[in-house]
């Protein structure tokens, strides 16, 4: 039976490596001690290879949980997208009280804080002598 696998870890083989988020299929082959699961590395880039029978390469079924997964994944593993600042901009809107201060903000207040109760300290002191 023949099941659509996606790579959860970049698998190197002798053929290349197979990128993490990529996609293979993979077929059983049941041996007299294991199963192993046999992919073909040329399946996508390159079809005359795979018909062939180059490229082919197999993982044990019981090692195969650690490379790859038949569920598809949820969001794209190989697209190499730069996050963007729209996900920071909400987190600050949605925190409240000292968390949601600009850095700014908090060096400000912090200061004249910390202002305000040295010329306190200063003003007893000086008020004694």
């Amino acid at each position: 039976m023949n099941k659509i696998y996606y790579f959860i870890v970049d698998y190197n083989t002798k053929y290349g490596m197979v990128k993490k988020g990529e996609s293979l299929t993979g077929r059983l082959q049941k041996a007299s001690n294991n199963t192993k699961v046999v992919f073909d590395f040329y399946e996508k880039t390159d079809p005359s290879k795979a018909e062939a029978g180059e490229g082919i390469f197999s993982i044990n079924e019981t090692d195969l949980k650690n490379f790859a997964s038949n569920v598809a994944p949820t969001k794209n593993f190989a697209s190499n997208v730069a996050p963007t600042n729209e996900n920071k901009d909400e987190t600050k809107t949605n925190q409240t009280g000292f968390k949601s201060w600009s850095t700014t903000k908090k060096v400000v207040v912090v200061g004249s804080g910390l202002t305000l109760v040295g010329l306190v300290v200063f003003l007893f002191v000086y008020r004694k002598k």
